[in-house]
């Protein structure tokens, strides 16, 4: 019962705050290029890959 209780209360304040962030997007960003300069490092892309990537990475 309890269960759904919290369950009940995640989807009522999802439906009332859709666009809420859990405060991740700056770290989901540094994150991605972090992730991104590793496989450039690592040998996995080439620099044009890199480059590429790392703009839409920063224009989105």
């Amino acid at each position: 019962m309890l269960l759904f209780g919290l369950i009940l209360i995640a989807i009522v304040y999802f439906a009332v705050f859709p666009d809420h962030k859990i405060g991740l997007d700056s770290a989901k960003s540094t994150d991605a290029e972090e992730l991104l300069k590793k496989r450039f490092v690592g040998g996995e892309i080439d620099e044009d890959t890199y480059k590429r990537m790392l703009r839409t990475l920063r224009s989105n």
